[in-house]
């Protein structure tokens, strides 16, 4: 009789430890999941990041170019500035893209697209005007065409 109770609760000590085994592995299965994913958003964060932060070098380029070309007009200025507004229109391209599943960063881009064309449009206006010709009302949007 001992030995029947002994039997019995074997198994169900048994029985116990693998439905323990399996709920801790469906349980692992699921963290992992989920850190994948986590790992992911933060990839994607800091890829924004990464763009942000060269968007923000290119124009600081871009503005110093400008500078240097107002105070000595050489094509070397011209150069590295039409060479920084082509990165800072392909690196918001490419964050706009990056960001194109939330609407606020959406706008956000688009805004910034904005400043950053008018700003462009300044530097280009006050290009023409180092050159003698009329500035007029040069726009650039989109950004690439502050290039022409």
């Amino acid at each position: 009789m001992k030995r029947l109770v002994l039997d019995q609760f074997t198994h169900f000590a048994f029985a116990a430890a693998a439905i323990v085994i399996v709920v801790l592995g469906a349980l692992l299965y699921r963290i992992n999941i989920r850190s994948a994913d986590s790992t992911g958003w933060v990839s994607h964060t800091l890829a924004a990041v990464r763009l942000v932060g060269e968007i923000n070098a290119q124009i600081g380029l871009a503005e110093s170019a400008y500078r240097g070309y107002i105070i000595a007009p050489t094509e070397d200025f011209s150069a590295d500035r039409d060479r920084a507004f082509t990165k800072v229109g392909a690196a918001v391209s490419e964050f706009k893209d990056l960001t194109s599943d939330n609407p606020e960063q959406r706008s956000r881009s688009a805004r910034l697209e904005k400043l950053l064309a008018a700003r462009f449009s300044t530097m280009r206006g006050s290009r023409l005007w180092r050159n003698g010709k009329q500035a007029g009302s040069a726009s650039c949007l989109p950004i690439a065409t502050c290039l022409r």
